[in-house]
C-alpha cells in the first residue's frame, strides 16, 4: 500500500488550494485560487511596485506572500462570520472528553466534497497534544477499499470549553470547522460532525460498520437540523473488519 500527500480528505476544514503561480498573465495579479472554496483571488498590480518583475519576485515574494495571506485570512474570516449569520443556529453537544475522543475513527456517510471523492475505507486519527490541541490524520484509498491510500494532516483546536465547536487547519492561515452535533456520552463509539453551513456532514464510529438504528437516528438528528442528508454517501468499509 502506498501512502502520499493529498489534499484535506475530510472533517470540515474544507480545501485549502493554494495557487503555485503567485504572477500569472503578464504579472497585473497575485492568484489565491479556491481557498476554503470560495473561488478568493487577491489583485495586485505590478505598477504598484518599483522593481522589475525578477527582482520583485526574488527580493518581495515572501513579504508579498504573507502580506497576501494575511489580507485574505481576515477576508476569508469576515465572509465566513457574514455567512454564517445567514443560517439558522446549530447546537451542539453541551462538552466533549478530547481524551475520550482521540483515537481512530472510521467515517460511516458524509455529505459530497471534492476533497473525498472516490474515497473509500476513510478514517481519521486524532491525537491529543500536550498543549491541548488535536493532531488529526486523514486517510482514505482512492476507488477501492484497498486502494492507494492518501493522507492529510491538520492541527485542530477547540474554541470554548465545552470542546465541541473547533477549527481545523490543513494549511495556514487557513480554518474550518469541525462541530460536534451528537456524541455517545456513555462510550464514545459514534460521532455526528458538521459545520454552521450544512454543506459538511460526516457521521464517525469507532467500528467500521454502526448499528443501522443509531446511524437512522443520527440522520433524523441531522435532517432536523437542516442538513440535506437525501445526499449522503455511504462510505464502503473493509467487511471483514464488521463488528
Amino acid at each position: 500500500m502506498s501512502s502520499t500527500t493529498a489534499q484535506p480528505v475530510f472533517l470540515g476544514a474544507g480545501e485549502c488550494n493554494l495557487s503555485r503561480t503567485f504572477l500569472t498573465g503578464l504579472g497585473h495579479w497575485f492568484c489565491l485560487v479556491d481557498t476554503l472554496g470560495l473561488g478568493l483571488r487577491v489583485q495586485a498590480p505590478l505598477s504598484t511596485f518599483p522593481f522589475p518583475m525578477a527582482n520583485l519576485l526574488k527580493r518581495r515574494r515572501p513579504t508579498l506572500f504573507t502580506a497576501i495571506a494575511a489580507t485574505v485570512a481576515t477576508g476569508v474570516a469576515a465572509y465566513a462570520y457574514a455567512k454564517r449569520k445567514m443560517y439558522p443556529e446549530l447546537p451542539t453537544v453541551t462538552h466533549v472528553d478530547l481524551h475520550k475522543y482521540k483515537g481512530l475513527w472510521y467515517e460511516v456517510a458524509r455529505l459530497p466534497t471534492r476533497f473525498e471523492k472516490g474515497c473509500q475505507h476513510v478514517t481519521a486519527e486524532y491525537k491529543l497534544r500536550p498543549d491541548g490541541k488535536v493532531q488529526v490524520l486523514n486517510t482514505c484509498h482512492k476507488e477501492g477499499l484497498n486502494g492507494p491510500a492518501e493522507t492529510a494532516t491538520a492541527l485542530a483546536r477547540s474554541v470554548d470549553a465545552s470542546n465541541s465547536k473547533l477549527k481545523v487547519q490543513f494549511f495556514w492561515p487557513f480554518e474550518g470547522d469541525y462541530w460536534i452535533l451528537d456524541l455517545d456520552h456513555a462510550d464514545y463509539q459514534y460521532a455526528l460532525v458538521g459545520e454552521p453551513s450544512r454543506k459538511n456532514l460526516w457521521i464517525l464510529s469507532r467500528m467500521p460498520h454502526l448499528e443501522r438504528s443509531i446511524r437512522d437516528r443520527l440522520i433524523a438528528h441531522a435532517r432536523n437540523l437542516g442538513f440535506p442528508v437525501d445526499n449522503l454517501i455511504y462510505t464502503p468499509q473493509p467487511m471483514n473488519e464488521k463488528p
